[in-house]
């Protein structure tokens, strides 16, 4: 009967100790989505700024004796395109992203700041008849050039709602490169332009 006992206490010791583990463990995986606004010259390459979506999902983790954590995520950055006129070029973009952040608890608030690097792939896809240019190649889709290893920079605010649930605020830039693409305006404008996409994200996060 003692050695019951003890190995009940045992079981119920783990039972305990392995729930209480997971429970740790389960808010370290986060999947979110984000509507974003395009700035800079990636409004100018969609040819409209507030359409698109970009969704992510990260592994979370604290460092030791800190409230600071780590974060590791990819995701995905489509921005479709809209034609520059009627009957006209449409070109849109999309974008496979692997990035690290650093959150930073801001005093005993429930708002973090969020600081990372990104590494970028870009595609692109082209529609439509270019009214500037009829013999340019349309209707082309693919890797873009030189696209991969495109470097970008994240910064931002997050906001924790409960222990499941944060919304964020989100600046996002990355190197895209030359693209002969990217042309706006008449003949003397035409040219290889470099391309360096930003845009804000707002979104919604869920931690499991």
């Amino acid at each position: 009967m003692k050695y019951q006992r003890i190995l009940t206490f045992i079981g119920l010791l783990a039972a305990a100790t392995g729930t209480r583990c997971f429970a740790q463990e389960a808010a370290v995986w986060q999947i979110g989505g984000a509507l974003p606004i395009a700035l800079n010259n990636l409004k100018d390459y969609t040819n409209q700024p507030f359409f698109g979506f970009c969704v992510e999902a990260s592994y979370q983790r604290t460092f030791p004796d800190s409230k600071t954590k780590y974060r590791f995520g990819s995701g995905l950055n489509y921005f479709p395109g809209k034609e520059l006129e009627a009957g006209g070029r449409k070109v849109s973009l999309a974008g496979l992203q692997a990035n690290i952040d650093i959150v930073v608890p801001i005093g005993k608030t429930y708002l973090s700041l969020i600081t990372g690097a990104s590494v970028n792939t870009w595609f692109k896809s082209v529609s439509g008849r270019d009214t500037f240019d009829p013999s340019m190649n349309n209707n082309v889709s693919g890797i873009v050039d030189n696209p991969f290893g495109k470097l970008g920079f994240r910064f931002g605010l997050e906001y924790i709602m409960d222990s499941q649930f944060s919304v964020s605020a989100l600046f996002q830039m990355t190197e895209l490169g030359t693209d002969n693409e990217f042309l706006k305006g008449g003949a003397p404008d035409r040219g290889r332009q470099t391309v360096n996409p930003a845009w804000v994200q707002l979104g919604l996060s869920y931690k499991f």
